[in-house]
C-alpha cells in the first residue's frame, strides 16, 4: 500500500468495515454476529476468521482494544478502528484487485460430469438446488425490502449488495430451468 499504510487482507478489510459501520466499539462476538447478518451472504466470514484478524489489525495499529470486565462471563475486549485503520480500509477499497469473477459450485461439477452420473441423481441434485436457491431468493428479497432506499453511505451499499444477490439468484433459477428442460 502507499502512504505508509500496512497491507490488509480481504478479511481484515471486512472487520474494519464492520467496525466502521456506525455501531461504535465492539467485541469479536458482536462483529461476527454483524457479519453473519450482512456480508456473510456473499463472503464467508467465520468466528475463527474474525478472531484471527483482530490481533493482526491491532498489532498493525489499525484497531485499538480495551478490556471490559463482566460479572457473569469472562472479560471481553472491545475493538475500535483507528485513524490509520480507516485510512487503510479506504486505500484497500480504492485499490483492491477485483480479478476475474469465478464461481465454484459443486452442482456445476455434477452437470459438467453428468455423463458419469445417474440421470435420476442429477435431476435430484438440480431439484434440491432449485429449492435451496428459491428459499434463499425469498430471504434476500425480504432483506432487500427492509433496507431503506437512501442515496448515501452504508445503507445504499447494503441495498445494492442485496440487489446483486437477488439478481444472481433469479438468474440461477432461470438457468436451472434451462438445464432441467435440456436434460428432460
Amino acid at each position: 500500500m502507499s502512504k505508509g499504510l500496512p497491507d490488509i487482507s480481504p478479511g481484515g478489510a471486512i472487520v474494519l468495515g464492520l467496525l466502521l459501520d456506525g455501531h461504535g466499539a465492539r467485541s469479536g462476538y458482536d462483529i461476527q454476529k454483524q457479519a453473519a447478518a450482512s456480508v456473510a451472504h456473499f463472503w464467508p466470514v467465520t468466528k475463527a476468521h474474525v478472531y484471527a484478524e483482530l490481533p493482526k489489525l491491532e498489532a498493525s495499529g489499525m484497531v485499538t482494544s480495551k478490556a471490559v470486565a463482566q460479572t457473569k462471563s469472562p472479560n471481553k475486549k472491545l475493538y475500535d478502528v483507528t485513524h490509520n485503520g480507516k485510512a487503510a480500509l479506504r486505500e484497500w477499497l480504492a485499490n483492491v484487485d477485483l480479478g476475474e469473477p469465478k464461481l465454484r459450485h459443486p452442482l456445476l461439477l455434477c452437470i459438467f460430469f453428468a455423463a458419469d452420473m445417474e440421470r435420476s441423481a442429477l435431476i435430484g441434485a438440480i431439484e434440491s438446488h432449485q429449492a435451496r436457491t428459491a428459499a434463499t431468493l425469498d430471504r434476500y428479497r425480504q432483506l432487500y425490502g427492509r433496507e431503506p432506499a437512501v442515496d448515501q453511505g452504508q445503507q445504499r451499499g447494503r441495498r445494492l449488495a442485496l440487489l446483486h444477490g437477488v439478481r444472481r439468484l433469479e438468474a440461477d433459477l432461470s438457468w436451472l430451468g434451462d438445464v432441467r428442460a435440456e436434460i428432460s
